[in-house]
Formats: structure tokens, sequence, C-alpha cells
């Protein structure tokens, strides 16, 4: 599919790009990220087909490629920046993230 072919070539991208050092210090006229992603098409789907566990898992059932709210806004997506080698300071971490297996599927999806 075209989502999981560009998360792959995302993921490699990322991957091939080293890291650099990211510097703390002022920030004059700094900006700020705000929008939202909308999907204008069809939300796409996969079945699944459990073969292991049905009563953990569950039965067959489609399952969307992408959560979408009712204004077709994208539901976690993820956006970022590359190439920021210096700028504000980062927050401190808030809680330690939580992963759990429900149905045989992870939740939350992205952290």
């Amino acid at each position: 599919m075209i989502i999981s072919g560009l998360f792959a070539f995302v993921f490699a991208a990322t991957i091939a790009v080293p890291a650099r050092a990211y510097e703390v210090g002022p920030v004059a006229g700094g900006g700020k990220i705000d929008g939202k992603v909308v999907l204008t098409t069809a939300v796409p789907t996969r079945k699944i087909i459990p073969n292991k566990d049905v009563e953990v898992c569950g039965g067959i059932r489609d399952e969307p490629l992408i959560e979408v709210g009712p204004d077709k806004a994208v539901q976690n997506a993820v956006v970022y920046l590359v190439e920021v080698a210096k700028g504000k300071e980062w927050a401190a971490a808030g809680k330690t993230p939580e992963l759990d297996n429900r149905k045989c599927r992870f939740e939350p999806e992205v952290q």
C-alpha cells in the first residue's frame, strides 16, 4: 500500500541521517507549528485474521490503517522538524510511557 511504502521510506530516511547534537540556546523570533492533518480520501483498512488465540485476539475484523475523527482530522499524526541544531530546551519528560496489548493490538499506537 502507499501508506506502508511511505512509512518504510520515512523510516529508512531517518536511519540513514546521522544524528546531530542539539544545542540549547536563546530563540529570537521563534514560531510555532499549529494545525491539523486531514485525510480527504476514504480511510484505508486491513483485514485482521487472528491465527493464535481467538478468545484473546478476537475474531476476523477490518481495522483502519489511519484513525480519523469526525472532522476528518488524522488522530495521532506525527509531525517533526529536521535539521534543527539549536533552540529552546526540551520540556522535562512527563509520565513514564505505558504500552498495552488489547485484542492483540498495541495501545496507544503512538507515544
